[in-house]
Order: structure tokens, then C-alpha cells, then sequence
């Protein structure tokens, strides 16, 4: 199943449930606690505040988020394992004090495992998690009913995880609303460990500084799907850069002049081919390079993609060509790329340059040291 396609279903089946589409948010945040959007809720935090009032009590939204920098940042991980990414999609369902357990556990079962109008996935390759208690909030016993009883699952595919895991702190990380989650894993069968796809958040209470907690009047959910790992598995691949949503740029990575025996190429054309898209989407969104905040971000994508290019053999600026395969991509999705792709790919060039030249200054200035004290 092709990537537009399961964004399609997505939010077709949440229209048939009376959600209101509500298109991607910038990837620059409204919330100034945040330096980027990193999270699907992120638009939604002052509906569930109560700030302001959402022009429908259900939504549906695919939104685009970058997780680089701070506690969630995938930087590090780019490349060196299937699923990691700076930039990903986030599908995701909320209810703004309307539905809860009882009717969105039944339908996110209904989404992953129906043929016709969903992903098709098999019920016995799915796992579902619940919150197990602690001292302060009793075991989900309402989600494991539902779970088992309604839905219909085994108990001994139904997971009781603590805290960590299955308990969505406050958006804060101190005081506001929060709540049990019930996860949805993929197991492949094969031994290996089984993916996170969708997370289920079931806001019900309101935590305080001193962490004590109080019942919400009137509790909210809040759902989120990783677009990149669905695709991967429908798509009947090992890892994400092989997926219709980073394949395309890494075919026009290895068109280039490069060195093909290089023992680096694996892990460069991948960070390569993540950096360039999330840096496409930075700049489609207003972000330019800088040496602070958000730019700085930008900037430090772009250099550390020319940096892996020179590990294999790309001496010459060349980021600038894989702005298009990006467009191509996010085409019907995010149309304001090809909108932008001009500027986008000038941006791109212009600080793949500067980074040129200042490499090549160090080199020269490191060359005439060696040869100071030879």
C-alpha cells in the first residue's frame, strides 16, 4: 500500500466518524515552549488546556514533526537502526472532551485489521498494551475489558506495562492533563522485537506540581500513528528508507558520483536522505539557516548531510539535486514544496557551499601545519 494511500484511509475513516480534518501544522510551533512541532497533539494543546474552544469536538490530522535536539531526538540514531527518522508523519484522532475508551479502542482495531476500507493487518500479528497501575492510579481495567471482551483479544496478547510506558505525562512534563495509553505493536513472527505502531492516550486527569492528580469533568484522547512504520510493514520492508517515502532519494544519492565500495556508504546515503528531506521541509515551512534556535537546526541537517556526502566521495556541493525526488514525493501530501523547490534548493546550495569553503579552508590550514612540523 502506497504511502498516499494510507494517509487516504486515514483520514476518510475518521471523516465516516464525524472527525474534522484538520490539515498538517507548520513545523514552527505556536506553543513558544516548543523550538519545533514534535508531536501530532502539539497544535491541539490549548483545546485540551481548555484555552480555547476546537472548532469540532473530534479531528482528524496528519502532521508533520521533527524530533531533533532535547530528550526525544533521533539524531543519533539515523541510519543505524530501521526506524528512526528527524522528520516523520504523525497520524493521529482526538477527542476534545467527546468519545472515549469504549468507542476509539473498538475503531483503531477496526482501522488496522479491515481489508476493505483499512490496512489489513492480521489480528494475530498485533499485541495491545495497557497501563498496570502504580500507587497513585489503579490498573486500566476499563481498556483491558474493552480489549479483551469487546475487541477480543487473548489475554496473553494483551500487555501490562508500568509508568514509563503506558502512562502519557503532562505536555509540561509538570502540571496539565494526562492519562493511562493503551499501545498497538506489529509482531512479524519472526522472533524479533515487536514495533510500536499506534498509541491510544486516554487523557483523564489533570496532574499538579506536587504530582498528586485529580479526575478531568470531561476526559480527551489523543491518538498517534507513525505513517513511516505502517508504511514500512504494508510495504513489506525491513526498514524505512527502503519505503516509497525515502526510497526515491536514496536511488538519486546512488545515480551520484560515488564511491561505491566506501564501508560508510550504507549508513551516509541514509542519514544523507533523511537530512535533505527534513531539511526541505524545514525550509518549505520558513525555517532558514542560522546560528540559533531553529535555524541552527537547519544549518547543523545541511552540513552534517555535506559531511557524509564527503565521507563518500561527494566533494562538490550535490545536496541541491535531491530537492526534487523530495518534492516528487510529498507532491499531493505538502504541495508547498514544489511551490517553494526553487528557493528550497537555493537555500540548500547556498549553505552547502559556505560549508565547502570552509572545509576546504581547515584543510589547508591543517596541511600547512603538518607541513610546519615535519
Amino acid at each position: 500500500m502506497k504511502s498516499q494511500e494510507i494517509r487516504d484511509r486515514w483520514i476518510k475513516f475518521f471523516e465516516n466518524k464525524k472527525h474534522l480534518y484538520v490539515p498538517s501544522a507548520s513545523l514552527i510551533p505556536q506553543n513558544p515552549t516548543l523550538l519545533l512541532t514534535n508531536a501530532g497533539m502539539v497544535p491541539f494543546v490549548p483545546y485540551f488546556l481548555g484555552q480555547e474552544k476546537p472548532p469540532s469536538k473530534r479531528a482528524v490530522s496528519i502532521q508533520k514533526c521533527v524530533r531533533v535536539g532535547g530528550k526525544d531526538s533521533d539524531l543519533e540514531n539515523i541510519g543505524k537502526t530501521p526506524r528512526h527518522l528527524t522528520f516523520f508523519e504523525m497520524l493521529g484522532n482526538f477527542s476534545f472532551g467527546d468519545y472515549f475508551k469504549e468507542e476509539v479502542i473498538p475503531w483503531s482495531w477496526d482501522l488496522l485489521t479491515n481489508k476493505d476500507y483499512g490496512y489489513g493487518f492480521k489480528p494475530e500479528q498485533l499485541l495491545v498494551s495497557i497501563f498496570e497501575g502504580d500507587d497513585k492510579v489503579s490498573e486500566d481495567k476499563e481498556a483491558l475489558d474493552i480489549w479483551h471482551k469487546k475487541v477480543g483479544i487473548p489475554e496473553n496478547r494483551i500487555l501490562k506495562l508500568g509508568r514509563k510506558d503506558n502512562f502519557w505525562g503532562p505536555p509540561g512534563g509538570i502540571s496539565g492533563p494526562c492519562g493511562p495509553c493503551s499501545e498497538i505493536y506489529y509482531d512479524s513472527g519472526d522472533g524479533s522485537e515487536p514495533i510500536e505502531i499506534w498509541n491510544l492516550v486516554f487523557m483523564q486527569y489533570e496532574q499538579f506540581e506536587d504530582g498528586s492528580l485529580k479526575s478531568l469533568p470531561k476526559p480527551n484522547v489523543d491518538t498517534g500513528a507513525g505513517l513511516e512504520r505502517i508504511a514500512t510493514i504494508l510495504q513489506g520492508k525491513q526498514t524505512v528508507f527502503e519505503t516509497d517515502l525515502l526510497a526515491p532519494i536514496i536511488k538519486k544519492i546512488k545515480e551520484l558520483d560515488i564511491e561505491k565500495s566506501n564501508t560508510k556508504l550504507d549508513l551516509s546515503v541514509k542519514i544523507i536522505a533523511d537530512h535533505i528531506r527534513c531539511s526541505a521541509m524545514l525550509i518549505g515551512d520558513g525555517v532558514k539557516p542560522s546560528n540559533l534556535g531553529r535555524g541552527y537546526v537547519l544549518r547543523m541537517l545541511i552540513r552534517r548531510a555535506a559531511r557524509y556526502g564527503w565521507l563518500i566521495g561527494l566533494k562538490k556541493p550535490f545536496l541541491s539535486e535531491l530537492v526534487s525526488p523530495v518534492k516528487d514525493i510529498f507532491d499531493k501530501a505538502y504541495p508547498q514544496v514544489k511551490e517553494s523547490e526553487k528557493q528550497i534548493a537555493e537555500i540548500i546550495e547556498t549553505e552547502e557551499k559556505a560549508f565547502a569553503k570552509t572545509l576546504e579552508n581547515g584543510l589547508k590550514k591543517f596541511n600547512e601545519l603538518v607541513e610546519k612540523y615535519q
